[in-house]
């Protein structure tokens, strides 16, 4: 099977072993890397310079190229699959000009800030044809699939009420880092009440968008 060739748009030349804020691409590029079913070919940063140096400091070869706009990375007939890892206020451009050019996507969740913008990136993705995935991974635990076979087929009964309780996985023991304040904004579309919650699909779509169309694997 010859492998999906993917371009990584948001990888730092910095990592601090733990997931932080800009470090999310690390975690892509990580599981890009141990699967025989991707390729890594393309980075794409704010500048050509930044994606060179994230190329050389994680010692990618020297045949994935870097790019320094979405609109050039997506343009390459080489890229099968783009990955957008960088912050959420982000995401609108980046994911608009990379469906333009009919490239199918991986899009970090939530899809953008606004119900309103992701409708929009539905609608192109439908009109272009392509292949959008959001990765909410947190609906394929184990658990939450139990929870919903279980809530479907009606073992529990009606449910009128539910309540999920569970903590941030994050070290704050020498305060809380200023790279992260936006988790701790309810109304931020990266608040860890819209992410943690939004993951297991329970969160209301005015609060945490969702991609949804067709198109969405």
């Amino acid at each position: 099977m010859v492998p999906i060739r993917v371009g990584l748009i948001g990888l730092n030349s910095v990592n601090t072993g733990g997931i932080r804020a800009g470090e999310w691409g690390i975690q892509h590029l990580n599981s890009i890397q141990s699967s025989p079913h991707f390729e890594l070919i393309a980075v794409c940063n704010s500048t050509i310079e930044s994606a060179q140096r994230a190329i050389e400091f994680h010692n990618l070869p020297s045949s994935v190229k870097p790019y320094g706009s979405a609109e050039d990375l997506a343009r390459d007939p080489n890229v099968d699959l783009v990955s957008v890892v960088v912050h959420v206020d982000k995401h609108y451009d980046l994911v608009k000009h990379v469906l333009q050019q009919k490239k199918n996507i991986l899009i970090e969740f939530p899809v953008t800030p606004s119900p309103t913008q992701t409708a929009e990136l539905t609608a192109l993705a439908r009109e272009r044809g392509v292949q959008a995935v959001v990765g909410s991974q947190g609906r394929s635990d184990p658990a939450l699939r139990k929870l919903k076979e279980l809530v479907d087929n009606k073992v529990v009964g009606d449910v009128v009420c539910s309540t999920s309780m569970g903590h941030v996985p994050i070290v704050v023991a020498e305060g809380w880092p200023q790279s992260q304040s936006g988790f701790l904004d309810l109304d931020s579309s990266i608040s860890r009440n819209n992410i943690v919650l939004g993951h297991g699909k329970f969160t209301s779509p005015t609060k945490a968008s969702r991609f949804h169309s067709n198109s969405v694997l």
